[in-house]
């Protein structure tokens, strides 16, 4: 759910592509970047969010990679969750 609602996120907010990279000067995507770290990290034991972003090419359209970790109780190594999107 937390990887989809900041797809949702981006998607509304898409231009330029790579918004939500964490280095734009966006002021939505940063206010959107700092709610959902916020969110993923108070929401989920040890909580962590990231998001990496690549260039789309003449033949295919730029991604968003969004992974979410945490820790799950009773295991030795975090889960982690990724959601594509492409734009």
């Amino acid at each position: 759910a937390l990887a989809s609602d900041l797809a949702d996120r981006i998607r509304s907010n898409r231009l330029p592509a790579n918004n939500y990279t964490g280095t734009g000067v966006n002021a939505r995507a940063i206010a959107d970047l700092a709610d959902w770290t916020d969110a993923v990290e108070t929401q989920l034991p040890g909580g962590e969010g990231a998001v990496r972003f690549r260039d789309g090419t003449a033949t295919t359209p730029a991604q968003y990679m969004i992974e979410v970790s945490w820790n799950e109780v009773g295991q030795g190594d975090p889960t982690t969750f990724e959601l594509r999107l492409e734009i």
